[in-house]
């Protein structure tokens, strides 16, 4: 909606940039913050419930809450860009129990770079595509889809580095 609001703002001006990016920024801000609040409350419970289910078992959540505290920031305000992440960033701050300030913080900045981003892109491709928004939605998807394949791959050969050291380590222990 936010893209097909900012690209109508660069084809026929009734409706104002300025105004969508508030609104943007505002509900991802507060649905964000909604997601934390469920994270935080019930995500621990849920998951030692129904996590076999999900085949999640507790020490992923205590390998994710040491990943938080690590990382958590650049998580929330880099997850806004990558598709999925930016469904589960904050549920996942908050049931690792990330300090509310700081994620309220880097989920703000986050929200409005998003925002300015997405609408100015939608801005500007209705300046230049006019009668071709099929083409900006299918950029910004290709972005958003492009971001998750690379936070896979870097997170797959961090996983193979990690497991290749460790059982290297176990080779020159075991001689």
């Amino acid at each position: 909606m936010i893209l097909l609001a900012s690209f109508s703002a660069g084809t026929d001006g009734h409706l104002q940039l300025p105004i969508i990016i508030v609104c943007a920024a505002t509900g991802a801000i507060i649905g964000d913050n909604i997601g934390y609040y469920i994270g935080r409350t019930g995500g621990r419970k849920f998951v030692e419930r129904f996590g076999r289910y999900f085949l999640l078992k507790m020490q992923h959540l205590d390998k994710a809450e040491m990943f938080f505290n690590r990382h958590g920031a650049k998580t929330v305000f880099f997850g806004r860009f990558i598709s999925l992440l930016r469904i589960w960033a904050a549920v996942l701050a908050g049931m690792n129990h990330m300090p509310w300030h700081t994620f309220l913080i880097y989920n703000a900045l986050g929200g409005i770079v998003w925002a300015c981003y997405i609408s100015l892109l939608g801005y500007l491709a209705g300046h230049v595509f006019h009668q071709h928004f099929d083409q900006v939605e299918l950029l910004v998807k290709t972005i958003g889809w492009g971001g998750l394949a690379i936070v896979i791959i870097i997170a797959a050969s961090m996983l193979i580095l990690y497991r290749s050291r460790r059982a290297h380590r176990k080779s020159v222990q075991s001689q």
